[in-house]
């Protein structure tokens, strides 16, 4: 698995699936692959906050029309040899989708006659507009300033907790990742990774290629019909193929516990 291969192979993946990509970005160096201006910095906060972040700064391979995700191909390969040192292959989710707001929200609200309490609210309205530099939608900001007109006896987090439970629908909270690292020690050598939870890894027995891991993001993202247009066609079916005979089989490869056989 060369870099002129993963380059070529990422161009197939843009070619088969160019009706579900909205934008390519793309950088390769004498060591690298990745996209222009590439961060490799871990975020340490709430995951609609970090997939705002990477797409508002273009840190994707491939920004997808259907469901707002994002795809990243990142590799890293020796100056001496040339071989791979570390490969990053990554789709981010888009966050939330927003709910419709009806009446039941002024239901919600409209429950609470402590003037004290409703002034509050009101001072945590301003507090997220000031703190996070966003307008809460006007409506909302209605409906808290007339909190006091009716009684309500839940706490102040629950009830906020309601609003953003009402408004939004959380479809995804993380990332998901295959990683691949040769010098590793504590762990397999490549491995799928759930975002949010550190420290549960499922090993593999082979580098896929990027084609491969396109079609599998797209194949669980769109409908059953739409994919079997795609994977019925004979360029597809080439390119598949060829993409499975390329992919790497993990030297020393002995994990006696659950793990993933590639054939």
């Amino acid at each position: 698995m060369t870099k002129d291969n993963i380059l070529q192979n990422i161009e197939l993946a843009k070619k088969s699936f160019s009706k579900y990509i909205i934008t390519t970005n793309i950088n390769s160096t004498d060591f690298s692959i990745s996209w222009p201006n590439y961060n490799p910095g871990i975020f340490k906060t709430m995951y609609a906050k970090e997939y705002e972040h990477l797409v508002n700064n273009r840190q994707y391979t491939f920004l997808l029309k259907n469901e707002r995700g994002f795809i990243q191909f990142y590799y890293s390969f020796c100056q001496n040899t040339g071989n791979i040192k570390k490969i990053k292959m990554a789709y981010y989710p888009y966050p939330v989708k927003l709910r419709s707001i009806d009446e039941s929200i002024d239901s919600f609200f409209n429950d609470s006659d402590d003037s004290n309490i409703q002034g509050f609210y009101f001072d945590i309205w301003n507090l997220l507009n000031y703190k996070h530099e966003k307008n809460i939608n006007p409506y909302i900001k209605d409906l808290l300033k007339q909190s006091n007109e009716h009684g309500n006896y839940d706490s102040i987090e629950d009830l906020i907790a309601s609003l953003i439970d009402i408004k939004y629908e959380f479809t995804n909270s993380s990332h998901i990742r295959i990683d691949y690292d040769p010098d590793v020690k504590t762990h397999n050598n490549c491995e799928i990774q759930v975002g949010a939870v550190n420290n549960i890894r499922l090993p593999m027995n082979k580098i896929i290629m990027p084609y491969t891991f396109v079609d599998f993001i797209i194949k669980n993202t769109i409908d059953s019909t739409s994919y079997k247009d795609i994977s019925s066609s004979k360029a597809f079916i080439s390119n598949f193929d060829y993409s499975k005979s390329t992919a790497t089989m993990i030297n020393n490869f002995d994990e006696k516990n659950i793990h993933l056989t590639l054939t």
